[in-house]
């Protein structure tokens, strides 16, 4: 789940348990470096669980492993 709106405090995606728990999260106070998102949108998991992420006021996509570790950005206002 993507957690984050424009007024929030935390930015973050979360893995959710069944009786609706944080399990794990990657993100955090809002920001650009490679550990912080902001605004969080879209969140799409691939065959191997890793994660991709729209981090929309950043302009770009982070790439996640399948612990919601940073892994990288694949895509970026750089780009």
């Amino acid at each position: 789940m993507c957690h984050g709106g424009i007024s929030s405090q935390l930015h973050r995606v979360c893995l959710i348990g069944s009786d609706g728990s944080v399990v794990k999260s990657f993100g955090g106070a809002k920001g650009s470096g490679s550990q912080q998102m902001s605004v969080p949108v879209h969140m799409a998991v691939d065959r191997n669980k890793f994660v991709f992420v729209v981090d929309l006021d950043n302009d770009r996509v982070l790439l996640l492993s399948p612990q919601l570790t940073y892994v990288r950005e694949v895509v970026s206002p750089d780009r």
